[in-house]
């Protein structure tokens, strides 16, 4: 979980004691919306797409019951024209009076899918009346105080294995564990209610330059250096997508970039976004949520991540996905050229890990021309 490193500054006990206040409150106040199931993912794009289809499951187990879904402002819009949910709350730190919105919430369960909680995540679900409060197993690195208060804010907590499992099959287990079905297998969500009108009507390849954290990034001169490769090979025009947070990274590409190019990065909402994916030839980032949106549009990929992340989020070729003929082709470095145990030990400020830091351009370069440019048609 992640709490604050002063665990026990004046803002972190008050944020405690606003929890406890509005968790008191809604013993008492009678909510007009009648809410059988509460669920909370309060997390990125990605993290809910791969997590989607295993909520597909729960659904079809709790039918007839309301469920109400408790998300990020990024999940919105992909939530609510999903159909898997009767009520959408949002609560998110970057908006404001966000926390407003925890008043009044009352359920007879609380699913908490998320394998790793942030203090607001935390904060959320202990302000929240439940007869029972279910959690997925998300213990590793937690200690003394920290671990003692995740398994306070629970009723039961169902373990699943953490190192060397993709998320996509930890929530599968979990939604086992809660349905009593026996799924060994997952599937990719089905996102086609997401689709618009498509953007271009010439041949493309998307480029997602950013990431939640810059040791997640790959250099950026790393990226100009593949888009000119895959021009020079195909001709095919480069767009850039992202979050808004990347505008200024995503135009000084633009600037540095010699061949056709749009940027829609900013520009474009979740279902835009998906849309702009779906029709492309090819997707290059980061280990990011474009990456798990690149795989539910059967869209080929190249991602390039720190091995710390590999195993959990973007290896999709470990066997556990039916049905699925095109899986993203992440590029991870051998081993750690600094000698370090772990990414964690990696702590360089501003800079990306230097596992990531050592795959060259040409070696991605290489992997696009075997792989994607070799079954274009």
């Amino acid at each position: 979980m992640n709490f604050p490193m002063q665990s026990r500054s004046i803002k972190y006990r008050f944020r405690i004691l606003i929890t406890e206040f509005i968790h008191f409150v809604n013993l008492f106040v009678t909510s007009n919306k009648k809410t059988d199931i509460i669920i909370t993912r309060m997390d990125a794009l990605g993290d809910f797409l791969v997590w989607l289809d295993s909520m597909v499951q729960i659904r079809q187990f709790y039918q007839g019951k309301n469920i109400t879904l408790i998300c990020s402002g990024s999940n919105q819009q992909l939530a609510e024209k999903s159909g898997l949910f009767d009520r959408i709350v949002v609560i998110d730190p970057k908006r404001k009076k966000t926390w407003f919105h925890m008043i009044g919430l009352k359920a007879e369960i609380v699913l908490n899918p998320i394998t790793y909680l942030a203090f607001y995540q935390w904060m959320t679900i202990k302000a929240i009346v439940a007869k029972e409060k279910i959690s997925i197993a998300a213990l590793s690195g937690y200690q003394g105080l920290e671990e003692k208060r995740f398994k306070k804010a629970f009723t039961k907590i169902i373990p699943v294995p953490y190192d060397h499992y993709p998320e996509n099959y930890r929530s599968q287990l979990f939604a086992n564990a809660i349905t009593g079905y026996k799924c060994d297998k997952t599937h990719l969500a089905d996102i086609s209610f997401m689709l618009t009108e498509q953007f271009f009507d010439i041949p493309y390849f998307c480029v997602n330059l950013g990431a939640s954290n810059i040791k997640r990034m790959w250099p950026f001169e790393r990226f100009l250096a593949v888009s000119d490769f895959l021009y020079e090979k195909t001709g095919w025009l480069c767009v850039l997508i992202g979050s808004p947070s990347e505008v200024s990274l995503s135009e000084q590409f633009e600037r540095t970039y010699s061949h056709p190019i749009r940027v829609m990065t900013g520009k474009t909402d979740c279902s835009e976004m998906i849309t702009l994916i779906n029709n492309a030839k090819l997707l290059v980032g980061n280990d990011t949520g474009t990456l798990h949106v690149a795989a539910a549009c059967q869209t080929p990929c190249i991602c390039v991540s720190p091995v710390a992340t590999y195993e959990s989020f973007t290896n999709y070729r470990m066997g556990y996905i039916e049905d699925a003929k095109i899986l993203p082709f992440t590029i991870i470095a051998d081993k750690c050229p600094l000698g370090y145990p772990s990414c964690c030990s990696c702590s360089e400020e501003n800079l990306p890990f230097a596992c990531l830091r050592s795959i060259s351009s040409e070696n991605v370069c290489k992997v696009i021309e075997e792989t994607v440019l070799a079954n274009k048609s």
